[in-house]
């Protein structure tokens, strides 16, 4: 995320001085796709809150006065429920952080159009 920020904002002042002969359609479009990779590494960084296998027994007392083989039972239950819940949170992150590394590769391709006049011949 510091490697993209820094990116942007030297290409910003590239960009929006017009130095070098950049070409300001693919730069903007390349800082907005740079932009949008951002704001997705950060949904992927922020904290989040994980389902444990810890029962707070102050809540749930039941707990005590079930027999071993109902707690095991009940216990197990809630292990394959927090695994369920945190794998879901898992996998939508990694979704995240996989188009935060295309959206990179695009706006690195942008830019390079950008600052070269003769890529497209």
């Amino acid at each position: 995320m510091g490697f993209e920020i820094t990116l942007g904002i030297g290409y910003a002042s590239l960009v929006l001085g017009n130095v070098g002969g950049t070409n300001h359609d693919e730069g903007v479009a390349g800082l907005f796709m740079l932009g949008m990779s951002v704001a997705s590494l950060l949904y992927v960084n922020w904290p989040r809150d994980y389902t444990t296998t810890c029962v707070d027994l102050f809540e749930h007392t039941e707990y005590l006065e079930k027999g071993t083989g109902d707690l095991l039972l009940q216990l197990t239950s809630d292990a394959q429920n927090a695994f369920s819940q945190n794998n879901q949170k898992l996998k939508t992150k990694a979704r995240f952080y996989k188009a935060a590394i295309v959206l990179l590769l695009v706006a690195t391709f942008l830019f390079l159009m950008s600052k070269s006049p003769n890529f497209y011949v």
